[in-house]
C-alpha cells in the first residue's frame, strides 16, 4: 500500500503538469490509488483457520449420525479439498481484478542533466503505464475460474460422500464383529470342554494322547481366531478415529447397536433408477463442468489472435530537448505477426483435449451404470446367501438340540454334543458374516445413488 510519504512524492512530481492532460491527471491518480488499495493485503484472503482442530473430549456414546457430524466438523481428510476451494476462490478474485488492466508507474531522474539555453523540462520523467491488456481474454478467464471453483466444490463433496460411506462400513463391520466375538467365546467354551472331556477319557482308554493333542490344538486355533477378531475391531476403531480427526490416545465410544438401521435408514435400492444415480453422481457433474471448462479453453485460445491494448500517461523524455512539462496520453496495440503457428496449433490442441474429456466422461458414465448393476446383483446374491445361511443355521440348531436330547437319553456320547454345538456356533458366525455382507452391499448402493450424502450434506451450490 502507498504510504503518506509516497503520496506526497507523487503529488510533488506531478505538480508542474499543465494543460488538458494535466487536469486529467488527478482523476488518473485516484484510479491508480483505488486499484492499489483494493488489491492490497486483505482484498481477498483465504480463511486462516482452515485446518480443523479436534475436539479435546468426546463424551457419550456416538451413533453413526453423530460420527458423520463430527467428521464434517473436524476431519483432516477434508482439509486438502477445503484448501483447494479457497485457492480456487482466490483465483476467481484474481480474474475479476484482471478486468482492470494493471497500472505501473515509471520514473527516471537525471543527476547529470545537460542545460538547455532558454530553459527546458525538469530533469526527470514520469509516466503511468498499463500492462498489455486483452479485455476479451479477461472476461472469459473469469468464467473459466468460476468453473474451476465449482469443480473444486464438487470434488470436496465427493470426498465427503466417500468418507461417510467409510464411516458407515465401519459401523456395520464393528457390530458384526461384536456379534461374531460373542459366538467365538461360545466356541472357546466348547473347545475347552472338549479338551477336558478327552483328557478325562485317556485314563479309561476311551481316547488317546493324540486325541488330546488334537483337541488342544483346536482350542488354540479358536483362541487365535478370537484374538484376530479383537485386532480387527481395534483396527477399525483406529481407522474411524483417524477419519473423524480424533487423536489415537482418546477413547471413542461407539453405539453400534442396530448399526444396519442407523446406516441404511430404511433405504430401498429398488426405488432408485439409473438416471437418478447418474444425475446425483459428483464425478459425472465434475465431468460436465470439465467439458464446459474445456470449451472455454478453446475460446481463450481464439482470443490469442486478438491484439492487446496498452495505455500510457507520461511526460516527455528530458533528453529529447522538447520544452514541455505537460502529460501526454497514448494508446498502443500489439499483435504478433509470426509465432511459428503456435496459436493455431493451440486451438487444435484444446479441441483434441475436449474430445479426450468427452471420451472420459462417457466412459465414467458407462462405468457408473456397470457399478450400479453389479451392486444390485451383489445385493441380490448377498440376500440369497443370508437366506441360505439362515436355513443352515436353523438346521444346525435343530441337530444340536436333537443330539443333546439323545445324550440325555444315553444314546450318544458327550463328544457328539460338543461337535454339534460347535457346528451350530459356526453356522451362527457364518450367518452373521453373510448379513454383514448384505448390509455393506446395500450401503454401496445407497452411496452410489447419492442418497447417503444427501442425508447429511446440502449439495446445492450457489449459482454464478
Amino acid at each position: 500500500m502507498l504510504t503518506d510519504k509516497m503520496r506526497r512524492g507523487i503529488f510533488l512530481a506531478v505538480a508542474p503538469a499543465q494543460g488538458r492532460m494535466g487536469r486529467l491527471l488527478p482523476a488518473a491518480l485516484l484510479i491508480l490509488l483505488a486499484a492499489v488499495l483494493l488489491t492490497g493485503p486483505g482484498a481477498a484472503c483465504a480463511d486462516e483457520n482452515v485446518i480443523p482442530s479436534p475436539d479435546p473430549v468426546l463424551t457419550g456414546s456416538k451413533t453413526f449420525p453423530d460420527c458423520v457430524r463430527i467428521a464434517l466438523k473436524q476431519s483432516p481428510y477434508f482439509t486438502s479439498s477445503n484448501l483447494e476451494m479457497d485457492v480456487r476462490r482466490l483465483d476467481v478474485s484474481d480474474s475479476k481484478f484482471a478486468l482492470i488492466p494493471s497500472v505501473s508507474i515509471h520514473s527516471r531522474y537525471y543527476f547529470d542533466y545537460p542545460s538547455i539555453q532558454g530553459g527546458g523540462p525538469n530533469p526527470y520523467s514520469l509516466g503511468f503505464v498499463t500492462e498489455s491488456y486483452n479485455p476479451v481474454e479477461a472476461f472469459f478467464s473469469i468464467k473459466a475460474r468460476k468453473l474451476m471453483s465449482r469443480i473444486a466444490m464438487y470434488d470436496h463433496l465427493r470426498i465427503i460422500s466417500e468418507s461417510i460411506a467409510r464411516i458407515g462400513a465401519g459401523f456395520i463391520e464393528l457390530q458384526a464383529l461384536n456379534d461374531i466375538s460373542a459366538y467365538q467365546k461360545g466356541l472357546q467354551e466348547v473347545t475347552e470342554q472338549s479338551v477336558a472331556y478327552v483328557a478325562s477319557r485317556i485314563n479309561t482308554g476311551g481316547a488317546t494322547v493324540l486325541d488330546s493333542r488334537m483337541a488342544e490344538q483346536e482350542s488354540e486355533v479358536v483362541k487365535s481366531d478370537a484374538r484376530k477378531i479383537d485386532t480387527s475391531r481395534a483396527t477399525i476403531q483406529d481407522g474411524l478415529k483417524a477419519l473423524l480427526g480424533i487423536p489415537q490416545d482418546n477413547v471413542l465410544d461407539l453405539d453400534v447397536n442396530d448399526a444396519g438401521n442407523q446406516v441404511l435408514d430404511r433405504f430401498q435400492a429398488t426405488s432408485a433408477t439409473l438416471e437418478e444415480v447418474r444425475s446425483n453422481s459428483y464425478e459425472l457433474k465434475i465431468d460436465e463442468l470439465k467439458k464446459e471448462l474445456q470449451g472455454l479453453n478453446i475460446t481463450l485460445s481464439y482470443t490469442k489472435f486478438l491484439p492487446t491494448v496498452s495505455m500510457r500517461l507520461e511526460t516527455t523524455d528530458p533528453l529529447s530537448g522538447i520544452p514541455s512539462n505537460s502529460y501526454y496520453f497514448s494508446v498502443g496495440f500489439e499483435m504478433p505477426l509470426w509465432d511459428g503457428f503456435k496459436r493455431p496449433r493451440d486451438v487444435t490442441r484444446q479441441k483434441t483435449v475436449l474430445k479426450q474429456v468427452e471420451a472420459d466422461a462417457h466412459l465414467k458414465q458407462m462405468d457408473l451404470g456397470t457399478k450400479w448393476k453389479e451392486g444390485l446383483d451383489k445385493m441380490a446374491s448377498a440376500a440369497a446367501d443370508v437366506k441360505l445361511a439362515g436355513t443352515q443355521e436353523e438346521l444346525a440348531g435343530l441337530k444340536s438340540r436333537q443330539t443333546e436330547i439323545s445324550y440325555q437319553a444315553g444314546r450318544l456320547p458327550f463328544s457328539n454334543v460338543l461337535a454339534d454345538k460347535k457346528a451350530h456356533l459356526e453356522a451362527l458366525k457364518n450367518t452373521r458374516v453373510k448379513k454383514m455382507e448384505y448390509d455393506k452391499a446395500v450401503l454401496n448402493l445407497r452411496f452410489l445413488s447419492g442418497e447417503l450424502s444427501r442425508a447429511f450434506v446440502d449439495a446445492k451450490l450457489p449459482q454464478d
